[in-house]
């Protein structure tokens, strides 16, 4: 019974760890619209967006980042991830229609060499 008990208290501290540490992690972000703004401000430069772009893009960096606010508060990894992947399909979709094919593909290369700085980063941790 002493096992049984001691066992529920570690399960039980455990989630109320991650879950302090979930929101710790939303409290350390800047706001969508900071987070859209500096991502449009990257792209324009890498992308060379135009005039007409930049506000089409900030529109759809801002509803990205707003969705993945309500992704982090999300509890279960699997939700959370095909969540944040059908976010990021959403914003692709919305991208490939105000950029141009060489201002996607600048895109996707950039998201590709992003993808492998986490990768390094993560295993540079472990």
């Amino acid at each position: 019974m002493k096992k049984l008990l001691f066992t529920l208290a570690i399960i039980i501290s455990s989630q109320l760890v991650s879950q302090a540490q979930s929101s710790m992690n939303m409290d350390n972000l800047p706001p969508a619209e900071e987070r859209a703004d500096m991502q449009t401000e990257m792209m324009k430069e890498k992308l060379h967006l135009t005039d007409e772009q930049v506000p089409q893009v900030k529109a759809i960096n801002l509803k990205a980042a707003e969705a993945m606010d309500e992704v982090a508060l999300l509890n279960d990894r699997m939700q959370k991830f095909k969540a944040f992947r059908s976010s990021q399909q959403e914003k692709d979709e919305a991208l490939k229609k105000v950029l141009t094919k060489d201002q996607y593909k600048l895109y996707q290369a950039s998201k590709e060499e992003m993808k492998k700085k986490l990768k390094e980063h993560r295993q540079s941790k472990n």
